[in-house]
């Protein structure tokens, strides 16, 4: 999946990372940290939030309600403004629809997700 999801409620949220953070880029409800690594990742919120960054730990201050996701941007930030496209939406169920017959199996897998009016990005890797 692209985004690694949390819902939280009513919670204090800390992020610690063993690499120091080079830089860091707000944008309303979203915050873009540069590691020293090379790769960066995005941080989005539901809602907009006081985000700090202290040391190699990013902390949201207030006791936050609603989903963070966190995206692999690796050293290409510009992967950012797809990600920001999708924010939001998540997979919270799914069902798998198949049908098979003596060589072959098809099927399709079905999302429930938090947002039917958002697209919903995955990723999928082929199997053999």
């Amino acid at each position: 999946m692209p985004f690694f999801t949390v819902e939280v409620d009513n919670s204090t949220v800390t992020f610690d990372t063993v690499r120091s953070i080079l830089s860091t880029k707000f944008e309303f409800k979203s915050v873009v940290v540069e590691l020293d690594s090379g790769a960066s990742w995005a941080f989005f919120f539901e809602e907009e939030t006081e985000v700090i960054i202290v040391g190699s730990t990013i902390a949201i201050t207030n006791n936050y309600t609603g989903f963070v996701q966190i995206a692999f941007l690796g050293v290409d930030a510009s992967t950012y403004d797809v990600y920001k496209r999708f924010a939001g939406n998540y997979p919270t169920s799914g069902t798998i629809d198949y049908t098979f017959n003596e060589n072959d199996v098809e099927y399709s897998l079905i999302w429930n997700t938090a947002d039917e009016s958002k697209d919903l990005l995955m990723f999928a890797l082929p199997h053999h």
